[in-house]
């Protein structure tokens, strides 16, 4: 998703010149570009990078990991040893998390489980017992909406965005956790609504 600049003919000429077939369609204030293969697109990031657009990405479903959340097991067991469990089982685990209610704050019995995409990982759905105890596993479907903690915009996380960074406190620009306020506000500047 590039950001359209005032002259954004003069953008899209720079990127139609090396990449011809590229094509574009306008989204809010963002061109969605779309590229034919995960080569060209992953050539364009670079392109763009070197022109010093500003844009992010969205990693396309082969690059993003599988979540999964595993539901049957205490709430006293070790985020470790589940980690440790799946390891014995063939899973490469990155991450295991437990979750926290929204309004106790408290630990859950459901853990989510980060792995890589790849074919001997995604067979984690068929699984149905760990640590001696039957378990159900689901796919994680995260509420809400993402939100950028560079930029501050949504729809996208920090790790792929390369726009210019926003305070979500004053409004300036630098990434948040820079901001020289550090207590909390009791009316926020609203950098999305600008009020």
């Amino acid at each position: 998703m590039l950001f359209v600049e005032k002259n954004y003919k003069a953008q899209m000429a720079a990127i139609t010149k090396e990449f011809p077939k590229i094509r574009s369609r306008l989204t809010g204030e963002f061109l969605k570009l779309y590229t034919d293969s995960a080569e060209e697109r992953r050539t364009a990031v670079q392109l763009l990078k070197r022109l010093k657009f500003q844009f992010y990405t969205i990693k396309s479903k082969a690059e993003r990991p599988i979540k999964v959340v595993i539901k049957g097991l205490p709430r006293k067991t070790n985020p470790e040893e589940i980690e440790q469990d799946l390891e014995l089982l063939g899973y490469t685990p990155e991450r295991v998390n437990q979750l926290i209610g929204r309004k106790t704050k408290r630990p859950l019995p459901i853990f989510l489980i980060t792995l890589p995409r790849n074919l001997d990982n995604l067979k984690i759905f068929d699984l149905k017992t760990l640590s001696y105890l039957s378990i159900r596993v689901e796919g994680y479907d995260g509420k809400g909406v993402t939100q950028c903690y560079t930029c501050n915009n949504f729809n996208h996380s920090s790790e792929n965005c390369h726009l210019n960074p926003r305070c979500l406190k004053c409004g300036e620009n630098y990434i948040t956790r820079d901001c020289p306020i550090k207590q909390k506000l009791e009316t926020p500047y609203c950098i999305n609504c600008q009020i």
